[in-house]
């Protein structure tokens, strides 16, 4: 049950984090600039924390879910977004036939790795190294190019 719950709410969240982005053309960067970013998966760290005090009220689940579909939205989904031109000001943005097609593709990628992450959600020692990618996720453009990737990788990120 906890794995199911915790793929069934990460693909949730992520649903709901795409649909601000594709359909409201809400992006996190404009709304939270005047404040310190927020990322889901900040709140889903708090959230399994608070788990352990109390255990009955399926925290762990929601917990891991949130910190899943942060990790999946910024190593998967924008990447894969960016690379198909189905984002934001991007070429095959909208509901045009190759454009679904290419939103198809990131969907089933992310459920991809929406699932193998689920299957490792089992320490918080494990979500503090997933806490650490997120944050390490808002400087990637600077720190890619230090390990010497292709710049068309950088770019996607």
């Amino acid at each position: 049950m906890e794995f199911g719950l915790i793929v069934a709410l990460a693909i949730f969240f992520e649903i709901l984090t795409v649909l601000f982005r594709l359909i409201l053309k809400l992006q996190s960067k404009v709304v939270q600039k005047k404040f310190i970013r927020i990322h889901h998966g900040y709140i889903g760290m708090a959230v399994l924390l608070a788990s352990f005090a109390m255990p009955d009220l399926l925290l762990w689940e929601i917990g891991w879910a949130l910190i899943i579909s942060d990790l999946v939205h910024h190593y998967t989904v924008l990447p894969l977004l960016k690379i198909s031109a189905v984002d934001l000001d991007m070429e095959h943005y909208g509901i045009s036939e190759i454009a679904l097609r290419r939103k198809f593709v990131v969907a089933l990628a992310a459920l991809l790795v929406i699932g193998i992450l689920a299957s490792a959600a089992t320490s918080v020692w494990v979500s503090l190294v997933a806490l650490a990618m997120i944050i390490v996720s808002e400087e990637l453009q600077e720190l890619l190019p230090k390990f010497k990737l292709p710049q068309e990788v950088v770019e996607h990120f």
